[in-house]
């Protein structure tokens, strides 16, 4: 089985998480909430992971909160109604 060549991933951006440095086949990236965690490239790339997804990071709060957001339908008509 062939392996993918090596892609250095540091200084990218993968939303809130700015790469850092690897360090044993993980990469140390800083979140716009200001901590620092581990992710491998799997989860950056592959998963689609954000932000460091802890419960009062920021940026995962705005994000759960724009996905539970109701449209404002106040005044719009929908057939007869």
């Amino acid at each position: 089985m062939k392996r993918k060549p090596f892609k250095d991933l540091t200084g990218e951006r993968f939303g809130a998480l700015e790469v850092l440095i690897r360090e044993n086949n993980r990469w140390t990236v800083r979140c716009d909430c200001g901590r620092t965690c581990t992710k491998d490239s799997r989860q950056l790339i592959g998963n689609g992971i954000k932000s460091c997804n802890t419960i009062t990071c920021t940026y995962y709060i705005a994000a759960r909160m724009a996905s539970r957001r109701v449209a404002d339908i106040t005044g719009q008509r929908f057939g007869k109604l």
